[in-house]
């Protein structure tokens, strides 16, 4: 999930900034990142609200659930 990543260094944000934002933990966020866990739909929601893109941009190759 490089893609979280990648808008997140965009955004100029901190992982903990994104995970306050989406609602979710600094660690949960890095688990994302290194793609060790997977967000759910609603959570893959917040986080793509809280870069300020779409749930695609941000999940280009995720099927939906």
């Amino acid at each position: 999930m490089k893609k979280i990543r990648f808008y997140r260094l965009l955004a100029e944000k901190t992982q903990e900034q994104l995970g306050r934002e989406s609602n979710c933990s600094q660690s949960l966020i890095s688990l994302f990142e290194r793609g060790k866990v997977f967000p759910g739909r609603s959570l893959k929601k917040e986080i793509a609200r809280a870069l300020n893109r779409s749930e695609e941009e941000v999940f280009p190759d995720e099927d939906k659930d």
